[in-house]
């Protein structure tokens, strides 16, 4: 399994995609979707590439997961894990004991958990910025229902970079502008037109 084409394009918000260099909240050179690897090197990039650099750092998480989570997963669950592990890494993610309780067959505690871990930096002040994420990511976890056995899987689609999606990721910056509200709105409009709109 491995992650969807939209939540590429959220994390790409989640993130604050960035197309030069900048120093991130411990001085690490950073670029694109949170991108800390040898792509800052090529400051300034493309949107295009920015989403390039993010599937790249993306696939290492979605390996953490497969390792944590031994049980089927719905797609929701599984990108909104991958999420979490992005943000939080592989560690943090083991540590909120959400993939022990997936594995004891828990998936409505592990949910209701999401909302709860993760929330501080690392002086321990909570951020509001963290807060909205958990929130979204939980309801991405139950986007598909707690029962994966009753949810056809569908194969998950590598995003090729276009004319199309580059206008997708544009729309994604423009929902950045709007926070959290923005990623509802995005994701509401991709569900009922399979586009966003102005």
């Amino acid at each position: 399994m491995t992650v969807s084409q939209d939540f590429i394009l959220l994390l790409c918000q989640w993130e604050s995609l960035q197309t030069e260099v900048y120093a991130d909240t411990s001085g690490v050179p950073t670029i694109g979707c949170g991108h800390t690897g040898s792509g800052v090197k090529e400051s300034p990039i493309t949107v295009e590439r920015a989403y390039e650099l993010a599937r790249g750092d993306v696939s290492n998480f979605e390996s953490c997961v497969h390792r944590l989570v031994q049980v089927p997963m719905t797609q929701g669950m599984f990108d909104a894990l991958v999420s979490m592990s992005y943000n939080m890494g592989y560690t943090g993610l083991k540590n909120t004991g959400i993939p022990d309780m997936m594995n004891a067959g828990d998936y409505k505690a592990a949910s209701e958990r999401i909302s709860e871990v993760g929330l501080t930096d690392r002086t321990g002040r909570k951020l509001k910025g963290l807060v909205k994420r958990r929130l979204l990511e939980q309801s991405m976890f139950v986007s598909d229902g707690l029962d994966p056995k009753k949810t056809s899987p569908t194969p998950s689609k590598a995003l090729t970079v276009t004319a199309s999606s580059s206008q997708l990721l544009k729309w994604v910056l423009v929902g950045a502008a709007l926070g959290t509200v923005g990623s509802l709105f995005y994701i509401a409009l991709k569900k009922r037109t399979g586009k966003p709109q102005p």
